[in-house]
């Protein structure tokens, strides 16, 4: 197949980020609502979705009868040159081998910013966010017979609040004080908005 990554001019990121306007806002950030109206969301770990290698977007992008899945850098990225097309109806024998070993070339720092992940049916669009090490996914369409060409797990608000949540008891070297009140900072200020926002 060809390349995945491809030249992005300011006037086609435009473009593109328009056709997302009734969904997403690109100038929002996590924990920050980026999602309009979303039927549904889905929260996972990004470690998860990097080791997965687009296989769970990808084939279910296929069962949606999409045909391209692309990736956008972050709105305000000081390298806003290029972008991931991928193209589902290439004739490549087996493309989801071929994808991975372009995925697994790319310096995952593009990705550091956040950007978001979507295909041209537009029934969901992912948002990336590496400073909370998750990536949330926005559904606008029911795509109950498409869920099972899917194999990334899902965070519950409960296995969300286990991994992140700031705990007072948890902290090493300090008063129980300064740890009670630094992990009621960070828990007001990230976790807690990120559950209201994608979990309530």
């Amino acid at each position: 197949m060809g390349k995945i990554v491809k030249e992005l001019s300011p006037e086609l990121a435009q473009l593109l980020y328009e056709s997302l306007e009734d969904k997403y806002d690109p100038y929002k950030l996590v924990p920050e609502q980026v999602f309009k109206n979303p039927i549904q969301i889905k929260v996972f770990n990004i470690y998860d979705f990097f080791d997965d290698q687009l296989k769970s977007f990808i084939d279910l992008s296929k069962a949606e009868n999409a045909r391209s899945v692309f990736w956008l850098p972050p709105t305000g990225w000081n390298r806003l040159d290029y972008y991931v097309e991928i193209d589902l109806l290439d004739s490549c024998k087996d493309l989801n081998s071929s994808i991975s070993n372009q995925w697994e070339e790319l310096d995952y720092t593009f990705l550091s910013e956040g950007g978001c992940l979507y295909n041209d049916k537009m029934n969901w669009i992912v948002q990336v966010s590496m400073e909370f090490e998750i990536i949330i996914m926005g559904v606008f369409e029911h795509l109950k017979d498409s869920w099972s060409h899917f194999h990334l797990k899902p965070y519950t608000k409960q296995t969300f609040l286990d991994e992140f949540e700031f705990r007072a008891e948890e902290y090493e070297g300090v008063s129980y004080s300064y740890a009670k009140k630094d992990s009621e900072k960070m828990n007001a200020t990230d976790v807690y908005p990120i559950v209201k926002n994608y979990f309530e």
